[in-house]
C-alpha cells in the first residue's frame, strides 16, 4: 500500500493530471521506504518478531 502522498500523485497521473516522467520526478524526491505486501495466510503465519 503507497502512503498519502504518493497514492495522490498515482491519481494525478491515472487521471492524465501528470504525465509518466512528471509522476517518475515527483516520486524521485519522496521519503521512499520497503515495503512488503503478505498476500497469504501461511506467510504471515511465518512473520515473527525480532526484538
Amino acid at each position: 500500500m503507497a502512503d498519502d502522498g504518493v497514492a495522490y500523485l498515482l491519481n494525478l497521473y491515472e487521471e492524465g493530471l501528470r504525465t509518466l516522467e512528471e509522476l517518475a520526478k515527483e516520486l524521485e524526491y519522496k521519503d521512499l521506504n520497503n515495503q512488503f505486501c503478505f498476500l497469504t495466510d501461511r506467510a504471515i503465519s511465518l512473520l515473527h518478531r525480532v526484538k
